[in-house]
């Protein structure tokens, strides 16, 4: 029997697949890719975009996508080097604007996003422009500054809903939480599925202790799907969540909150810091422990960390390494 060369299979490899239907081009990956981001499956799009990008490794607009994808599911070193690809390879000015500009927020840069923002040879449309400009401003807690650019962006584009959830936070920000309330209720009122709209509630509900309203807002806000696509915010929405359940008291509903934390980011201080507390609440004082030492053994001077310490180690009955942690807490 004769041996089929290799060019041969591939060739019947290839007809076979095509005729299957499984032969995809490079435009249907593009248009898979863009449909999942749109609908906030992030990690469907990666996967078509990479899927692109071993086809074609000189592939511009993939690479700008995949950095976008990268930085809403926060993997943010990933990002930066898919952009300096898009760099060498040629990309237009405002495509890279768009992913520097949102890298640097991603990264908490919010002194060099405003200094990119000012700079006179900026391509970035003007409404994009006082979005950043406001976001950055915020993240200063720089509530006044950030009030007057989100009310102008508000007077460029009425109906953009994340100018009337940046103005509520500025006014939050400047002690102002039943308007900045009455302004997030009336953005949920026209986009009822608006996650940032809902986080943002629920922080202010939070700060005002109205742990049932704050629960209330943060579970809306993760029933879009919307939200997967900033790791910050959905990573913000489960913490709040489960704080508000726990200042409620609801074991039950934090430890399946804790859960989905623990999935979402297992290695994260924060979520071994929740399922202390939960094990806290529920009474299982040497499981908190556990966790707490853990804790402890990465940051031993976490005053937050030493104090529930020496409560549950003071209500496991060992009397003496409370004491000790009090008493380091007092030093």
């Amino acid at each position: 029997m004769k041996t089929i060369s290799q060019k041969a299979i591939l060739l019947v490899l290839a007809l076979t697949l095509a005729s299957c239907g499984l032969a995809v081009s490079t435009e249907e990956r593009m248009q898979e890719a863009q449909a999942s981001m749109e609908a906030g499956e992030y990690r469907g799009a990666v996967i078509q975009l990479r899927n692109v990008l071993v086809d074609e490794p000189d592939h511009i607009e993939a690479r700008l996508a995949l950095a976008k994808v990268l930085i809403g599911l926060g993997d943010l070193p990933t990002a930066e080097k898919e952009l300096q690809r898009a760099v060498e390879l040629g990309a237009p000015a405002l495509d890279i604007e768009r992913v520097h500009f949102s890298l640097l927020e991603a990264q908490g840069d919010f002194r060099e996003l405003l200094a990119g923002l000012a700079r006179d040879e900026i391509v970035l449309p003007e409404d994009e422009q006082l979005g950043l400009r406001g976001e950055a401003l915020l993240g200063l807690r720089e509530g006044a500054a950030a009030e007057e650019t989100f009310r102008e962006l508000l007077a460029l584009s009425p109906d953009l809903p994340s100018a009337g959830v940046g103005l509520a936070k500025a006014r939050a920000l400047q002690g102002e939480p039943e308007e900045a309330i009455s302004l997030l209720e009336d953005v949920i009122a026209t986009d009822e599925t608006n996650p940032d709209a809902w986080l943002a509630l629920g922080n202010i509900h939070y700060g005002l202790q109205n742990y049932e309203g704050a629960a209330i807002a943060f579970r809306e806000s993760l029933a879009s799907k919307l939200i997967e696509t900033d790791a910050n915010a959905h990573l913000f929405a489960l913490l709040g969540l489960s704080d508000s359940e726990l200042m409620l008291g609801d074991a039950t509903a934090a430890r399946g909150t804790v859960s989905r934390l623990s999935a979402f980011a297992p290695g994260m201080a924060e979520t071994l810091l929740q399922r202390a507390r939960v094990y806290q609440l529920e009474g299982d004082y040497v499981a908190a422990g556990r966790e707490l030492i853990e804790l402890h053994n990465a940051a031993p001077d976490d005053m937050r960390i030493l104090m529930m310490l020496a409560t549950v180690q003071w209500r496991a009955g060992n009397i003496y390494q409370a004491q000790e942690y009090l008493s380091r807490v007092v030093a």
